[in-house]
């Protein structure tokens, strides 16, 4: 069973999150032959003030 975790900044939509779990699905049936119904997909949404790129904090 495939277990894809998403680390990202918060805010996408459903629509957005509906589309990249509709990709990475894709590719790991495909690429993979994993089973569509055996994949799982976790997002784990970051709030800007728990983020920093290089030294800088983003929040």
């Amino acid at each position: 069973m495939p277990v894809v975790n998403i680390t990202w900044k918060e805010g996408r939509s459903r629509e957005q999150k509906e589309e990249v779990i509709k990709d990475i699905t894709k590719t790991l049936v495909d690429k993979a032959n994993a089973r569509e119904e055996d994949v799982v997909i976790i997002f784990n949404p970051l709030e800007p003030s728990n983020m920093a790129h290089g030294k800088e904090l983003l929040g």
